[in-house]
């Protein structure tokens, strides 16, 4: 804009547009660029990654990574965003799943019996283990507030409380039909403690006292589930996403639509919106896709954040962030917020979309709000900010935003 000489555009809000790009300093948005991009942490690992946890404060992440064979690294703590390692343990993940509570990460393995570990600053503490149960496990645990529950064989559960974790076996539901055998976890409410667990044709919400609130009559198996409110719930079963809602005892199905292949289901409560990674897999590129939080129509994407196809993909409890291991033994931690900014700020203005807006207001509020759920990220320099007030720019001038 700076070359041109009196030439400017004929309408008013052509002029403003050309006028605010023209006061922009291009080294300065060459400076957000280098910025959003130093958000994308690299951590080399054994091969791929087993299982992943990030920290409820998000100011850290905890991996295992094996070959899947013979080789396994131990459970390591790595700092975000610069990916420095802050704990190692003696004890590695072949088939199993991580937890982190904060200052005790929960470790589930399940290859060679059943076992539950409490790791913590230096030490490695066995809660549970159950050689009767060699590959058994129906899925990762569950955090239920400053604890965990899981289930070892589908016949009771697990719950874990307390500092040092002390244990509970909860027998198996007794619910009306259909049968609640292989019961297991699926998803917890932060907020009123209630929990939803998963039979082999039934889904049921239980209150904090474990006691059934409401079932479903009969199902297809689920894979994953999120809470949406203490009254609603999103699972995924492989082919379908259906949004659950409590009347009276049951469960009802309130909206339900065809999408095939989705894994990590998160809620993003402040968008009204349901993130899920999928499909995945090396032999096709990992998309992250968003879906309206009511009906369940697709409502975009997120920027593809991986240079190649990738697998084993962990989502944080906000979907702020993404890890995911490729074949070349790295694992990529993304922060989705910043790498949708510098998608949008790469990608030439007559591309952007209103997806874009969208995205941009969520940068704007970390920008200016260093509280709540985004608070423990990084916050944004001055050349940030410039490129979110160039990009706002350019998306007012083609009514993307008021």
């Amino acid at each position: 804009m700076r070359r041109f000489d009196d030439w400017r555009p004929d309408d008013p809000a052509g002029r403003a547009l050309f006028a605010r790009l023209a006061r922009s300093d291009p080294d300065l948005i060459e400076a957000a660029e280098r910025e959003l991009r130093a958000t994308s942490v690299r951590i080399p690992v054994e091969s791929h990654l087993t299982a992943a946890a990030f920290a409820p404060d998000g100011r850290s992440i905890v991996l295992a990574a094996g070959d899947g064979r013979w080789h396994a690294d131990p459970v390591r703590r790595y700092a975000l965003p610069d990916g420095g390692q802050l704990a190692q343990w003696p004890v590695t993940v072949h088939e199993g799943a991580l937890l982190d509570l904060g200052d005790v990460v929960l470790l589930e393995e399940r290859i060679h019996g059943y076992r539950l570990d409490e790791l913590t600053a230096g030490a490695r503490r066995t809660l549970f283990f159950a050689a009767a149960h060699r590959g058994t496990g129906n899925g990762p645990p569950v955090q239920a507030d400053d604890g965990f529950v899981t289930t070892i064989d589908g016949h009771e559960l697990l719950v874990g409380a307390g500092r040092p974790l002390t244990v509970q076996r909860i027998p198996a539901l007794r619910l009306p039909p259909p049968r609640w055998s292989h019961c297991r976890p699926v998803a917890a409410d932060p907020r009123s403690g209630r929990l939803a667990v998963a039979g082999q044709r039934s889904i049921a919400v239980l209150a904090p006292n474990r006691q059934a609130v409401a079932w479903t009559d009969d199902t297809r198996p689920i894979d994953e589930a999120v809470f949406l409110d203490p009254e609603q719930l999103v699972t995924s079963d492989g082919v379908h996403l259906t949004r659950w809602e409590i009347s009276g005892r049951r469960l009802v199905s309130a909206a339900t639509r065809p999408h095939a292949g989705l894994t990590h289901v998160t809620a993003l409560r402040d968008r009204g919106q349901v993130l899920a990674v999928g499909p995945h897999g090396f032999a096709q590129r990992t998309r992250l896709r968003l879906f309206d939080a009511g009906s369940l129509d697709p409502a975009g994407e997120l920027p593809a954040l991986f240079d190649r196809p990738a697998w084993c993909v962990w989502a944080s409890q906000d979907g702020g962030r993404i890890v995911c291991s490729d074949r070349d033994g790295i694992a990529h931690v993304h922060d989705v917020v910043s790498e949708s900014v510098l998608d949008a700020l790469t990608r030439p203005a007559v591309r952007l979309a209103p997806v874009d807006a969208e995205r941009l207001a969520t940068a704007r509020r970390r920008a200016t709000d260093g509280t709540g759920p985004e608070g423990w990220r990084r916050e944004y320099g001055p050349a940030v900010h410039e490129a979110l007030d160039v990009l706002t720019a350019i998306l007012r001038h083609r009514s993307l935003v008021a």
